[in-house]
């Protein structure tokens, strides 16, 4: 489904994506992330709804970076929050791929941020705006999905819901909202506005 962006695509309205990739990524590969604890970094790891005081936990040894999430602590947040973690471009091939697929169509460096809440109940992101030109993929779940073109306060515009594999392309500096209807896993590809001279690697290493 990637060649729908050729060169009539157009980056400056929104477009729903049914069946774009079912393969992308899965839970098994996040429970691989979330059990390297370089990896819950708290310059990568998010979590919407933090309790007054934030998180605190005590040094451990043989720690490459202390401001990481302790294993059990985290175990304990994913139950009950939305967890958002940047810098995913390489966590992957599949995922570096589209990157690189999505930086030569685009000339924009171009990250992979993963969304993930094992509750559905738990607090979504209120409506807002990029200031990026996104691609969001559904990779397990369901999810509802908002776009207003004006007025939040008003019905919005586009109001669909994603299941997996789909995808929907948002441009910069439109409101739009998610919210999970199930247990969920979606990955979105923000493309940098930022004036970036050099993009990251995407060479991939097997061994």
């Amino acid at each position: 489904m990637m060649n729908i962006f050729n060169k009539n695509f157009d980056f400056s309205k929104a477009k729903f994506i049914k069946n774009f990739n079912k393969n992308l990524f899965s839970w098994k590969e996040l429970n691989l992330l979330l059990n390297l604890r370089p990896f819950l970094s708290t310059k990568r790891v998010s979590v919407l709804d933090i309790p007054e005081g934030g998180y605190n936990w005590p040094n451990q040894s043989w720690l490459s970076d202390v401001n990481t999430f302790p294993p059990e602590l985290f175990d304990s947040i994913i139950r009950t929050k939305t967890c958002l973690i940047i810098d995913c471009s390489r966590v992957n091939q599949k995922i570096n791929n589209l990157c690189q697929f999505l930086e030569v169509i685009t000339k924009k460096p171009t990250d992979a941020h993963i969304y993930f809440t094992l509750n559905e109940k738990s607090k979504s992101f209120p409506p807002h705006i990029d200031e990026n030109n996104n691609l969001i993929v559904q990779v397990e779940g369901i999810s509802n999905l908002k776009i207003w073109k004006n007025d939040t306060k008003l019905k919005p515009d586009i109001d669909i819901i994603l299941k997996k594999g789909d995808a929907m392309y948002i441009p910069k500096n439109i409101y739009h909202q998610i919210i999970s209807l199930t247990k969920r896993l979606s990955i979105s590809f923000p493309m940098s506005e930022a004036n970036l001279i050099r993009f990251q690697e995407r060479h991939w290493i097997n061994v």
